[in-house]
């Protein structure tokens, strides 16, 4: 079977997340044939080829294609040696290797088993089922090369077969001799030959015959081995990785099952105000009066193992996700139908939006009130509280498209508290909501229950927005002449409220219409952000911008005062950065080594330091310094950060998460002191 024949379809929903979580890997409880029970960290292969862990810094591997079967419970004579009745449904057995060896293991409870056995049952279903061998030890051979079993190469379980072929006697003719018949008979009811009688047939072959047959009887095998005739002779050429007939353990000189950065698999780490609720048990998220629980570190989101996460946006107390399948998640707090699942309810793990049908999802926003969702063929969909009250009840539980956009491809969104803006794929704005302030930018104060270009700036292009409760702020191209050539550079338009100088301007009047910041004019923009008395923008140098109140710290410098333009340094000074995000009152960047720096309002931990307090400049987040960031996102207070899967080594899992210390075997009684202090200021 070729590569193209070979690569699996596609799984349904279940299947596809459980094999994702299979990539990402977990902790689970091998019972082995010697010793006793040890939790080793496993995984499945980026190439879904090979189930892989480790037994201290040595890695193993198992071919899955070398699996016969997969039993429930503890029915092996591993599990009998070390019976574990109370987790008898969190167990189960790979069977391989003639049916002779088994890999024996416990998950942490009943889900995780069901989720391991779901995604290894439906990988393994695309493989043929191959009879073992290891019973079969006679039969007549055949006695000339032409005549010899053109199919008969090294499958699933050739060096098995390699081996017992070799108690024979070496009356065999053929360069790589034929099996015994009875070993034929035994595969042939498999599948693999239309009968025995088709190579033990009286009448000699020609080497067109054979090729032919070869061609009809071998795409299977084509991924494995190069087969072919040279001077009359089969040759076979191995092109995979070798087992070892008595162990599991594989050679990996040749081949990098391991390799790669988890094929783009994603997590999501979450901190701040209420996050707890988030994290899937609901007994956890409350404290003894009844509080929603602060978490002041940044925690991975258990609840998302099972979900190929491709971007993730924050509201006031809701999330949404997107996956590389395009489809949307929801958790968090559900009054207004802002989680887009017909009631208001809260959600403690993400839930699939069903109403999207087979709308494929690219990008995401929420506000503190609704949720919008962009499509790949530019179609705009929200849910949650309507952003102008027309009377009765304002809310959508469901997701439904804006009609009024059918003309235009929506590139992306941003929601605010009161107001939404739209930038198309050909650069242009649209707004609508609540026209307080003139955060709307149509040059009054009216309100718009749906979507109007921004007749101001038309025939310029919008490269980003942002909305704050009641302002707006955008990047326009602007063409500007530069060294006798034109150019375009992104320029930082800004209007609405203007308390606090977060538009800006050298006034604190509000701007009804988009006005550019003079005192920013040489800037080359590319990125802006809005909070509640806050404007935060990034320049294409890397340079991060700040406008706003003072308070909280949030603007970044210790001597910036309210009204005042400020560019922020400290520890960014030798960074390059590549996103600035901002909550309501906290500031979080993102830099091109993968740094995650925050400041600002402290309450609640959504700046992930550890503690409480405010920033007045930017803070390394220490706790993802060993996490290869991708995207930062800023909910109204609490933080989240999308960082690549790392997969846990075998040198790694001997060192602690919380403080990195290492196990060893002196001052044991120290150490886990150490260890266990660690571990309940992680769980704090």
């Amino acid at each position: 079977m070729d590569e193209k024949t070979r690569r699996r379809a596609p799984f349904d929903r279940g299947a596809e997340q459980a094999i994702v979580a299979l990539k990402k890997g977990a902790h689970l409880l091998k019972c082995g044939r010697r010793g006793k029970p040890m939790f080793c960290p496993f995984r499945l292969s980026t190439d879904e080829k090979y189930l892989i862990w480790y037994l201290g810094e040595k890695e193993k591997c198992l071919q899955l294609s070398c699996v016969s079967n997969i039993v429930l419970g503890q029915k092996t004579a591993n599990f009998l040696r070390h019976l574990k009745p109370e987790k008898e449904y969190h167990s189960f057995s790979l069977i391989y290797q003639n049916n002779e060896r088994s890999l024996d293991l416990i998950c942490k409870d009943k889900e995780q088993a069901e989720c391991w056995v779901l995604g290894l049952t439906s990988l393994l279903s695309i493989y043929p089922h191959i009879r073992p061998l290891a019973c079969l030890k006679t039969g007549r051979v055949a006695h000339s090369c032409v005549n010899s079993p053109i199919c008969h190469v090294p499958t699933n379980y050739e060096l098995e077969l390699l081996h017992h072929l070799s108690r024979f006697p070496q009356n065999m003719c053929s360069v790589y001799g034929s099996p015994p018949r009875k070993l034929v008979e035994k595969y042939g009811s498999e599948g693999f030959f239309d009968s025995s009688n088709l190579f033990y047939s009286s009448r000699q072959r020609t080497l067109s015959n054979v090729q032919r047959l070869m061609d009809e009887k071998l795409p299977i095998l084509s991924n494995k081995f190069s087969v072919g005739l040279k001077n009359g002779k089969v040759s076979y050429q191995r092109k995979e990785l070798t087992m070892n007939s008595s162990t599991e353990t594989f050679s990996t000189e040749l081949s990098s099952p391991t390799s790669g950065k988890g094929d783009s698999l994603k997590d999501i780490f979450m901190w701040g105000e209420g996050v707890g609720l988030f994290f899937g048990d609901r007994s956890n998220a409350f404290d003894t009066n009844g509080m929603k629980v602060d978490v002041l570190l940044p925690k991975l989101l258990e609840s998302t193992r099972m979900v190929d996460v491709e971007s993730i946006s924050c509201g006031e107390k809701h999330a949404a996700l997107v996956t590389k399948h395009g489809e949307v998640f929801c958790w968090g707090e559900g009054n207004g139908g802002k989680l887009g699942n017909k009631i208001s309810v809260d959600v403690t793990h993400p839930k699939i939006v069903e109403s999207l049908g087979g709308a494929f999802v690219q990008k995401i926003a929420c506000s503190s009130v609704h949720t919008c969702a962009v499509t790949s063929s530019g179609e705009l969909y929200t849910w949650g509280k309507s952003l102008v009250y027309e009377g009765g009840d304002s809310s959508y539980w469901i997701p439904h498209k804006l009609c009024n956009l059918d003309r235009v491809k929506v590139l992306k969104v941003a929601c605010g508290e009161s107001h939404s803006a739209i930038v198309s794929t050909s650069g242009q704005l649209f707004t609508y909501g609540e026209g307080l302030f003139g955060a709307l930018g149509h040059g009054n104060l009216q309100s718009s229950s749906q979507p109007k270009e921004v007749q101001s700036i038309k025939g310029l292009r919008v490269k980003s927005v942002a909305c704050g409760p009641w302002h707006t702020a955008a990047i326009v191209e602007i063409i500007v002449s530069r060294f006798k050539s034109n150019s375009t550079s992104g320029k930082l338009f800004t209007w609405g409220d203007g308390d606090k100088g977060k538009l800006g301007h050298a006034d604190k009047e509000r701007k009804l219409l988009p006005t550019c910041i003079a005192s920013l004019v040489d800037c080359d923009f590319v990125q802006v952000s809005c909070g509640r008395t806050i404007t935060v923008a990034l320049t294409v140098n890397g340079m991060v911008f700040t406008m706003g109140s003072a308070m909280f710290g949030q603007l970044g410098n210790p001597w910036a005062e309210d009204t005042s333009i400020t560019t922020v340094e400290g520890c960014l000074k030798n960074e390059f950065n590549q996103e600035c995000l901002f909550g309501a009152f906290h500031v979080g960047v993102l830099t091109t080594k993968g740094n995650v720096y925050t400041w600002g309002k402290g309450e609640n931990g959504r700046l992930g330091l550890g503690d409480t307090k405010d920033r007045e400049s930017p803070c390394l987040v220490e706790a993802l310094r060993d996490r290869e960031v991708q995207t930062l996102v800023c909910g109204s207070s609490f933080t989240a950060a999308v960082c690549l899967h790392k997969s846990c080594t075998g040198k790694e899992q001997s060192l602690c998460t919380g403080c990195g210390a290492e196990f060893g075997f002196t001052k044991k009684g120290a150490q886990l002191l150490q260890l266990w202090m660690c571990f309940l200021s992680l769980m704090q």
